[in-house]
């Protein structure tokens, strides 16, 4: 089979904004990929499910040289961008996010919950970085007493 070429990424999209080198890497990992879980493909039974495939595929990824770790977390995002977490960040959330650190530092944590961990992360960061986290209080005050001492200074 004769190698195609790879189109272009379109002007503004995230792909147009790697760098060089990842480009690089993608293009050659792509091929790289596909004929590896073809191999492994290959090695299965006739009448294999689907979940063995699929496992295969993740297999296939992992012997690529990303680490579990990295997977994981890979995975999680995507989740995440998929079905994102819509409730409100709160101390149940935070408790539980917590408690899978702990998990994961005594290496006890499962595969189901590395990918709750890095979606509960995703959803942290993604309060932390809102204006939901922002103190509208407290600027509101200050926005008040600027307001009051401004009418205070034209009025001199």
């Amino acid at each position: 089979m004769a190698d195609k070429k790879l189109r272009e990424p379109c002007a503004g999209t995230k792909a147009a904004s790697v760098g060089p080198d990842a480009k690089f890497w993608m293009m050659k990992f792509v091929p790289d990929f596909e004929r590896a879980l073809v191999d492994e493909s290959a090695r299965l039974q006739e009448h294999t499910d689907i979940t063995e495939f699929q496992n295969a595929t993740v297999r296939t990824l992992l012997d690529s040289g990303m680490s579990v770790e990295s997977l994981t977390e890979s995975v999680g995002q995507v989740l995440n961008d998929l079905d994102p977490i819509d409730a409100e960040w709160n101390s149940r959330r935070n408790k539980r996010r917590l408690a899978l650190i702990d998990k994961q530092i005594q290496r006890s944590i499962t595969p189901a919950e590395k990918l709750e961990l890095a979606r509960l992360t995703t959803a942290m960061r993604q309060h932390v970085d809102s204006e939901a986290n922002l103190p509208i209080q407290g600027a509101r005050a200050l926005h008040k007493k600027l307001l009051a001492a401004n009418v205070k200074d034209q009025g001199n």
